[in-house]
């Protein structure tokens, strides 16, 4: 068994519930900043949603623009 630190040898099954919860917080907030800061594709976030989601987010549809204009080639003679 793993170490807990005080020197019983022992880890309760609390330890990874709680591992799980801080994972599932690091995602949320990752998750959300990519949506919303990054890539501007949701105003929103909820997280727990009576759904019973972990996270759930409306997301705008993504219409690319252009690549690039008209670009004017020249003649070599």
């Amino acid at each position: 068994m793993a170490d807990n630190g005080n020197g019983t040898g022992r880890v309760g099954a609390g330890s990874w519930s709680l591992k799980g919860f801080d994972y599932q917080v690091d995602v949320s907030v990752w998750l959300a900043l990519d949506l919303m800061v990054a890539n501007r594709l949701a105003s929103e976030m909820i997280l727990e949603h009576v759904s019973e989601e972990d996270v759930e987010a409306d997301v705008q549809e993504l219409e690319p623009g252009t690549v690039a204009e008209t670009v004017a080639l020249l003649a070599i003679a």
